[in-house]
């Protein structure tokens, strides 16, 4: 049965527009934005969604047709630091949005062989046991006495004399 018959139906011409939704912060979430380094690559999972109407569920948007990832984001890294990912909208979605994650070393120096050279003389031998491992800096309280960014053979010694550091606050 026409069901068509019981309506009369007008064709206007006109011009249909459609506007881009704008991403937002809270668009684009990582499942994770903390790492322990392991040494190897890095990859965090990250989604791109958006709310179109109001009380309705998040659509996943896809990657390439509603927006690309740009070429100033890391999305794999190996090292210790913080890093970026930019997606800009495309298709009908405009804007940019960022989000970061961290990889984190909480690897410690082992400090090892510690001699009492009397009174006022501590020696230590520092044993770098990270390869990452990039500075160890000894302090006197809040002071740093010294920074060491060089290893030989991932080893380095040290001999802290109470009695400089006692009159010149170094050692």
């Amino acid at each position: 049965e026409d069901v068509t018959e019981n309506y009369n139906i007008t064709t206007l011409n006109g011009t249909l527009t459609v506007t881009q939704k704008p991403l937002a912060a809270g668009d684009l979430t990582l499942d994770q934005s903390v790492f322990e380094h392991t040494g190897g690559n890095i990859t965090p999972a990250y989604t791109v969604s958006k709310v179109l109407k109001e009380g309705a569920q998040a659509v996943t948007l896809t990657e390439g047709t509603d927006y690309t990832v740009t070429a100033d984001s890391v999305t794999s890294a190996s090292k210790v630091g913080i890093y970026t990912i930019t997606v800009e909208g495309k298709g009908n979605y405009s804007g940019r949005v960022s989000v970061s994650y961290s990889i984190e070393d909480n690897t410690k120096a082992q400090i090892t062989g510690i001699t009492n050279g009397g009174k006022y003389c501590i020696s230590a031998a520092v044993s770098v046991t990270d390869p990452n491992l990039s500075e160890v800096t000894i302090k006197k309280g809040e002071t740093v006495v010294q920074s060491v960014t060089a290893f030989a053979g991932g080893a380095w010694n040290y001999t802290i004399d109470g009695r400089d550091a006692a009159e010149n606050g170094s050692s």
